[in-house]
């Protein structure tokens, strides 16, 4: 299995966003074990199934999510968004003057 240094701010978003919609996916339980693997781009991807016969377990332990803090999180995230568009818009006029 290899093994990559994140490029961006972003990987650890992915990869919290992988294990959600792996433990998201349909007959898995919290504590249920997934297969991890990392893939030509050096991407972690989590799965019900291995990508070879002999890939390892992990075992996954997640604690239920608090639906306040996911409502706070997503506003944050699209006021965050919001702003990066106005400043992109703000930047585009300055740049045409």
């Amino acid at each position: 299995m290899q093994h990559s240094t994140p490029a961006s701010g972003s990987f650890r978003g992915r990869t919290a966003l992988a294990v959600l919609m792996a433990l998201a996916a349909p007959g898995l339980t919290p504590a249920q074990e997934v297969y991890k693997s990392v893939d030509a781009q050096g991407h972690v991807v989590y799965s019900d199934r291995g990508a070879t016969k002999t890939a390892p377990k992990t075992s996954l332990h997640v604690e239920p999510g608090n639906p306040a803090e996911a409502a706070r999180i997503a506003k944050e995230q699209s006021e965050l968004k919001a702003a990066e568009l106005e400043r992109s818009l703000q930047q585009a006029a300055d740049d045409k003057n």
